[in-house]
């Protein structure tokens, strides 16, 4: 009897260290930061960096279902397009990107726009770091444009800079 009582007082403190052992241990452990932003594709510039620097063919057909993808559904349709939300890595040269607009079939202009927090001088720079595209001042007035010589253009509006690229769509299908 008494063997099996030390075996129980052996067990009950065994069980009590491993116990405290694993509480230092889990105590000792980092505190996870929240989920983080989910992956970018892998051809976000190309596909989407380029169009916006109008040096891609502009389907936005193709545009919202690759948006749609990888990033769900657009959170708004107003002013004739389509707006994306993108996740805290979604950066084109190098600028953090906030949202995606795309055009819908109800006006006659095709386009692709992108929203950021830079101004637009900072967005026109970091443009011609990463892409050697030069932008130029457009119309002077209240909103001034910067214009690329590939008709991308850059624009202020309210505390965002706001960049696309804009085709007529009479022009791809003329009548």
């Amino acid at each position: 009897m008494k063997l099996c009582t030390r075996i129980g007082d052996l067990t009950s403190r065994i069980r009590s260290r491993m116990f405290l052992s694993l509480l230092l241990v889990l105590a000792g452990m980092p505190v996870a930061a929240g989920p983080t932003a989910p992956p970018m594709p892998s051809t976000f510039n190309t596909t989407i960096g380029d169009a916006l620097l109008c040096l891609d063919a502009l389907d936005p057909a193709y545009f919202y279902q690759y948006l749609q993808t990888w990033f769900g559904a657009p959170y708004q349709h107003s002013g004739g397009g389509w707006w994306f939300r993108t996740p805290s890595n979604a950066k084109l040269w190098n600028v953090r990107i906030t949202s995606i607009i795309v055009s819908d079939n109800t006006a006659n202009l095709r386009f692709i726009a992108a929203e950021t927090d830079v101004s637009t001088d900072k967005l026109a720079q970091a443009i011609h770091d990463a892409a050697g595209l030069v932008y130029q001042p457009g119309n002077p007035g209240k909103w001034p444009l910067l214009v690329s010589n590939t008709g991308s253009t850059i624009a202020w509006e309210q505390d965002k800079s706001k960049i696309y690229c804009a085709k007529n769509r009479l022009l791809f299908n003329p009548q």
